[in-house]
């Protein structure tokens, strides 16, 4: 069976991409180890959802280049956790791994047009898509933690929470399990 060929530099990219893919994935299991350590478990599923996402981009990407007749390889890359303490940080920590991925995934879908590769600029384009709802998932959690006042909140200092700022946090938790 014939399979359309990929050039070099765009095996290159796509393997720059899997590797990115990755280490969002071993961020998302830091998120999840960080709401795990504050007993909530909706962001805690949600967080191991995202990883799981991330690693079916990975292998969907080693799909896409097995059915190009691609040399590819995995790389790691270093990841060292930021210090996260509020609701807030998680978010924007968060949006911003999507946001990079965005960017990334766009520059693999502009070199697939300046080589002429409609294949894999289709490709891209549908990666782009799932990376734009993504985003658009960070901003719900954003906006909902505004609306309940729990986005400045430090879950590390011990008491830091009454009754009413608990009880927005446990909302917000319940939502993230369903």
């Amino acid at each position: 069976m014939f399979k359309p060929s990929i050039s070099d530099r765009e095996t290159v990219d796509a393997c720059s991409q899997i590797s990115i893919e990755r280490n969002n994935e071993s961020k998302y299991l830091t998120l999840e180890a960080y709401f795990s350590k504050y007993n909530l478990d909706g962001f805690k599923k949600l967080m191991r959802s995202q990883a799981d996402g991330e690693n079916g981009h990975a292998h969907l990407i080693i799909d896409f280049l097995d059915d190009r007749n691609a040399n590819y390889y995995v790389e790691t890359l270093a990841f060292k956790a930021p210090p996260l303490v509020t609701i807030g940080e998680v978010l924007d920590f968060w949006l911003t791994t999507e946001q990079n991925t965005t960017l990334e995934l766009i520059a693999r879908q502009t070199l697939a047009n300046e080589v002429d590769d409609m294949i894999a600029w289709e490709f891209w384009q549908t990666m782009i898509k799932e990376q734009r709802e993504e985003e658009k998932m960070v901003m719900y959690w954003y906006t909902r933690a505004t609306e309940l006042g729990v986005l400045d909140i430090d879950l590390s200092v011990e008491g830091a929470t009454d009754y009413t700022t608990r009880l927005a946090l446990i909302t917000l938790d319940n939502e993230a399990k369903s």
